[in-house]
């Protein structure tokens, strides 16, 4: 005969599993509406060829520290083929254009002027980017947002 022990055991053993699983939550799988969003800029860092991207956020960097900035600057990039565009950096209604060589990295556009060097506008499908210029030992770091012109 079994014990009235060994059988609040085997109820707990047998019925205690199923109510912790009712109550643990469904895992959530991003991994779907991510991939859709990679899909997404894939298909717009191709399509665009002229955006202007407006700073959010700006750091100037020394050689031994970093400080947030007023944003001043607005670019312009414009993509003339797959491999060459021009980069407006404009301030004050008046812009600075320099030509740029262009290359693909996935989801990534990377402008880089050809004179001066030390310059690149980097651009995630066609709606964010991050600009980086030299100068001296320093370096610029603006971010923010693009809209397509065309």
């Amino acid at each position: 005969m079994v014990s009235r022990t060994a059988n609040v055991l085997l109820i707990l053993i047998l019925v205690l599993p199923l109510g912790v699983r009712a109550q643990v939550p469904e895992p959530v799988d991003d991994t779907t509406s991510e991939f859709q969003q990679i899909l997404k800029d894939f298909d717009k860092a191709s399509e665009w060829r002229e955006l202007v991207c407006i700073p959010k956020r700006r750091v100037d960097c020394a050689l031994a520290s970093c400080s947030p900035a007023q944003p001043s600057v607005h670019v312009s990039l414009n993509r003339n083929t797959l491999t060459r565009g021009t980069i407006s950096r404009c301030s004050g209604g008046t812009c600075d254009k320099y030509e740029a060589v262009v290359a693909r990295s996935g989801i990534f556009t990377v402008l880089q002027t050809v004179e001066p060097r030390g310059y690149f506008v980097k651009v995630r499908g066609e709606e964010e980017y991050v600009e980086v210029a030299s100068s001296g030992l320093g370096i610029l770091i603006s971010s923010g947002e693009c809209r397509r012109i065309r």
